[in-house]
């Protein structure tokens, strides 16, 4: 007898759904974590950072919504300086490394340049593990350079095997879900018509193929 086929869902870091978007449970409460991208600037990739810094509560997220200098502590000044020099302009793989080795004392991170198939199995394997992962999304037709969090997995479950088939991602650029923590979804696979390209899917049914170019695991210190 087959077993039974169960669709699951694996995330990371403890995160919860709620009014706000991705958040904690801090104290028996909710705490949104969720930062939004604004229609003009290109801070996609720290507004991924910060989300997961304070989802690994690395960060107070109450020092970082106070968007007060004078009361955050050194560490998070030095960050946030940093950050601002990136807001308009967008951050590289080289700029994460200068945000990263700010917090090298509190995080661990790898970092890949991969793309395609090789970038797919460096995200899988860190979600396994637990971590969270900002992913480098790119659309030469779409003009598209982009940042997004994946904080987990979805897929179907066998007895103890786990296939994933979607990757659960928090996209900066769009509007927070109530109900989960991830507002978007990232299939695993490629799409059937190219094997560059997968499908980045908001949860409103929305979509776009978009290509993967490098990505950043990130997991806090013991």
């Amino acid at each position: 007898m087959k077993a039974p086929i169960t669709h699951v869902t694996r995330v990371s870091a403890g995160l919860v759904g709620g009014a706000l978007g991705c958040g904690i449970i801090d104290r028996g409460k909710y705490q949104p974590v969720f930062v939004q991208q604004g229609d003009l600037d290109g801070a996609c990739g720290t507004h991924c950072l910060f989300m997961a810094l304070m989802a690994m509560r690395v960060i107070p997220r109450s020092q970082f919504f106070r968007m007060d200098e004078r009361r955050m502590g050194t560490d998070l000044r030095r960050l946030y300086r940093l950050a601002q020099s990136f807001y308009f302009s967008g951050t590289d793989s080289r700029d994460f490394r200068k945000l990263l080795s700010l917090m090298q004392p509190k995080i661990d991170y790898e970092a890949t340049d991969a793309t395609d198939t090789a970038a797919q199995h460096f995200i899988t394997n860190h979600l396994d593990l637990g971590k969270l992962v900002v992913v480098g999304l790119e659309c030469a037709a779409r003009k598209l350079n982009h940042w997004v969090l994946a904080i987990g997995q979805a897929g179907i479950e066998r007895g103890k095997v786990f296939d994933a088939t979607r990757f659960l991602i928090v996209d900066p650029s769009d509007e927070p879900d109530r109900l989960v923590p991830w507002n978007a979804t990232l299939e695993t696979q490629t799409n059937g018509n190219s094997r560059l390209f997968r499908c980045l899917s908001d949860l409103r049914g929305d979509s776009t193929l978009v290509r993967l170019s490098g990505a950043f695991a990130i997991c806090r210190r013991d």
